[in-house]
């Protein structure tokens, strides 16, 4: 059977189990580690603390770096695709702390991601610094990321994410200087993806 804490209990330890759980969050959207054997989640003797909260995540960025071509008196400046998340949110609803083990499950996991962009290929004239003229078209697909269970083990040093999936909410384009054109998707559909562990 599983226990549940009073509402004034459950507020002291959200403020105590808060900056835990943005690094846990921040560390199973930006770790690109070695993958691990998957942990189970907290036991049925687990105890739940009711949080519901959303966290607001920074704009996160992997591209490589530009690379500069002379061209006589001009350069031209090359970057590869890469990935954006702009103003990305994590609801935690709450979560399951298991006394007889250092694991901690959050369940249903909610990533609200209004703009993931993947910049194609980035050209940049520059001449002499009286032109500066980038040409960049970026792919938007406005999406949603629902896990069935987040469980960070402690002392495996894995976090795993059991279940994700993948909703397009949108597609559409985005042009240097001229704005963003997405157009919504009338019927979402998930794309599942496999459990996946990542050590830390």
């Amino acid at each position: 059977m599983q226990q549940h804490i009073g509402t004034g209990a459950t507020a002291r330890r959200s403020r105590r189990l808060r900056a835990p759980l943005v690094a846990f969050v921040a560390a199973a959207a930006l770790v690109s580690g070695a993958c691990a054997p998957p942990s189970g989640p907290a036991g049925p003797g687990g105890i739940n603390f009711a949080l519901g909260f959303t966290i607001p995540l920074p704009p996160i960025t992997i591209r490589p770096p530009a690379t500069n071509i002379p061209f006589g008196i001009c350069n031209i400046g090359y970057q590869p695709p890469g990935v954006q998340i702009v103003g990305a949110t994590v609801t935690i609803p709450g979560i399951v702390v298991d006394p007889n083990q250092p694991i901690i499950t959050v369940p249903n996991v909610v990533v609200k991601i209004p703009q993931l962009r993947v910049p194609l290929s980035t050209v940049t004239l520059q001449c002499l610094g009286l032109i500066n003229l980038p040409v960049q078209v970026d792919l938007i697909i406005p999406a949603t990321v629902n896990v069935q269970a987040a469980t960070l083990n402690i002392a495996a040093r894995t976090i795993t994410l059991q279940n994700p999936s993948l909703t397009a909410n949108g597609a559409g384009f985005g042009i240097a200087g001229l704005g963003d054109l997405v157009i919504p998707i009338p019927i979402d559909l998930p794309i599942p993806l496999p459990t996946t562990a990542i050590s830390f």
